[in-house]
């Protein structure tokens, strides 16, 4: 069912942009208003604007009419003890890694002692953080206030409670106190 209903959705794209590129937000118009899941439609999307790159021979960013940026890359901490934490940073930082993805347990004392040897040895770092949903509201809350609290300068937090509570997200933000909200602005935004 989900097969047919995707196959009729994409009968309805809107391939003007192909005769023009500079109507490329039609393609994504187009596709926003079609009911596919989301990684589908990106994917989707991206094989169209790719076709239409290698049909005229440029890339895609010069077809959309942006000049070439210098995208920088990070690695990924994942999960493990306060000394692997360290190891996997100083390696990161030696091979030349600025921006370090830092996977959390769920564990509030774990992950602040982590984070804190990780800003030690990466002070220049942009940290990124992802929960992979291992938090509840109580121990999400703890951790963003130790964070506060120690300035550990934090970029973001990437899905702090499990798939389906989205929600939470909302009540992790309004339950911090005013105080701890003008810190985080000062040093970055974690939810």
């Amino acid at each position: 069912m989900l097969f047919r209903s995707v196959l009729d959705s994409l009968l309805e794209i809107d391939l003007s942009f192909f005769c023009d590129p500079a109507s490329s937000s039609s393609l994504s118009a187009s596709l926003q208003s079609l009911n596919i899941p989301g990684p589908l439609l990106a994917a989707f999307e991206m094989a169209l604007l790719d076709l239409h790159g290698r049909q005229r021979n440029i890339p895609v960013y010069e077809f959309l009419g942006n000049s070439m940026q210098d995208f920088q890359t990070g690695m990924t901490i994942v999960v493990g003890d306060v000394d692997h934490a360290r190891e996997s940073a100083l390696r990161y930082l030696g091979q030349g890694f600025r921006n370090l993805k830092v996977k959390l347990s769920g564990d509030v004392a774990l992950d602040i002692s982590r984070l804190r040897v990780i800003r030690s040895v990466a002070p220049d770092c942009r940290l990124l953080l992802d929960a992979n949903g291992a938090f509840d509201i109580d121990r999400a809350l703890d951790l963003v206030d130790q964070i506060s609290e120690l300035r550990l300068d934090v970029s973001f937090l990437e899905q702090p409670f499990p798939s389906g509570c989205e929600l939470l997200n909302a009540e992790l933000s309004n339950q911090r106190s005013e105080e701890h909200t003008s810190e985080l602005q000062s040093h970055s935004d974690l939810v």
